[in-house]
């Protein structure tokens, strides 16, 4: 519309329209800019084809319109007319371009819920949607929520490598316990098995927030956070791309607690590990193993402790060389993986 007109009518409208607009954008706060202006582009549209005329004069007798529940009150003798009409196909439109995006939403899966569920020595890739993918490790529960308000919700028990890409209109969290890891826009892996203490958030790329109930830290690529409920902090002592090589087919383990390698193989390779001497359980080691050739990793964690194994069904006891149960506590190696640096998820 021309602004220089001096057509008293037409400056009613366009006041009056501007108002709407204003209304509009506080009664319908999830509309973002780019929806607002193809609202109104649709209104217009509807105004010059005259479709909503018939409806204007019968709804415009009542005096209330609505917008997605909020009501409007027009009722001043001196809107009627041409800005009255304006106004009230203004808010037909708007209403009309909102119930058709829920229901655009509600086609596209908003307000749903699924589960992804691993067992042991099972590897899962899935498909969130949106560009967003979830590679679930062992023994790992996931679930995947959009809920009323839109946010995208992971529940996780276990450990998943996401690759996610950044909406900037929409909001993605990743839930482990109490602590709550906030993306935007990143490929990290999330670790939070039933016996573990604490949270461990490694990031590929792109960057994280993540706290419980602590003020959150946010972490960059490359970077390793551990989170409980009341402490977060960067393990510099971790490399990210060796947290999720896993995906790749390797499992990396730098400076770790026996017990913790153990539990980690048990996971992927479906045995249970019993410890004839339980000192050992307390020694640290580092070694690269494959995901897929359980017989070679066996091996190599035979010959990196410098144990035994008895086997009993799916239960591997290991056995030390020393009959007093003592074990010299020395960080031990596996010198062809260990200095090796994977990269991951680029």
């Amino acid at each position: 519309m021309d602004l220089s007109s001096s057509s008293p009518n037409e400056r009613v409208t366009d006041d009056f329209a501007a108002v709407l607009r204003t209304v509009v954008r506080e009664s319908v706060p999830q509309l973002s800019a780019k929806e607002r202006v193809e609202a109104v582009a649709a209104v217009r549209e509807r105004m010059d084809s005259g479709g909503a005329a018939d409806r204007v004069e019968e709804r415009g007798q009542r005096g209330i319109l609505g917008v997605r529940g909020h009501p409007l009150r027009l009722g001043a003798p001196s809107l009627r007319g041409v800005a009255y009409g304006t106004a009230v196909t203004f808010l037909l439109g708007i209403g009309l371009y909102v119930q058709t995006a829920m229901k655009g939403n509600a086609r596209s899966g908003l307000h749903s819920s699924r589960e992804f569920v691993t067992a042991r020595a099972q590897r899962l890739s899935v498909t969130l949607g949106d560009g967003r993918t979830a590679v679930l490790a062992p023994e790992t529960r996931l679930r995947y929520t959009i809920d009323a308000a839109g946010v995208h919700r992971v529940d996780l028990v276990g450990e998943a490598f996401f690759t996610i890409v950044r909406r900037p209109m929409q909001i993605f969290v990743v839930r482990t316990g109490n602590v709550t890891t906030r993306i935007l826009g990143t490929s990290f892996d999330v670790r939070r098995y039933p016996a573990d203490t604490a949270t461990q958030v490694a990031v590929v790329s792109g960057r994280v927030a993540v706290g419980a109930h602590v003020l959150p830290i946010v972490l960059v690529a490359g970077t390793v956070g551990v989170i409980t409920d009341s402490t977060a902090t960067i393990n510099n002592d971790a490399d990210a791309g060796r947290v999720a090589a896993w995906t790749q087919g390797h499992l990396v383990f730098h400076n770790a607690r026996v017990a913790t390698v153990l539990a980690a193989l048990g996971r992927w390779y479906g045995y249970e590990f019993h410890l004839a001497d339980t000192a050992l359980a307390a020694e640290y080691i580092s070694v690269g193993l494959s995901t897929e050739r359980s017989a070679e990793a066996l091996n190599m964690v035979k010959a990196v402790l410098g144990v035994t194994m008895t086997f009993n069904g799916n239960v591997i006891t290991l056995h030390t060389d020393h009959a007093d149960g003592d074990v010299p506590h020395r960080p031990r190696s596996s010198e062809s993986l260990t200095n090796s640096k994977l990269e991951v998820g680029r």
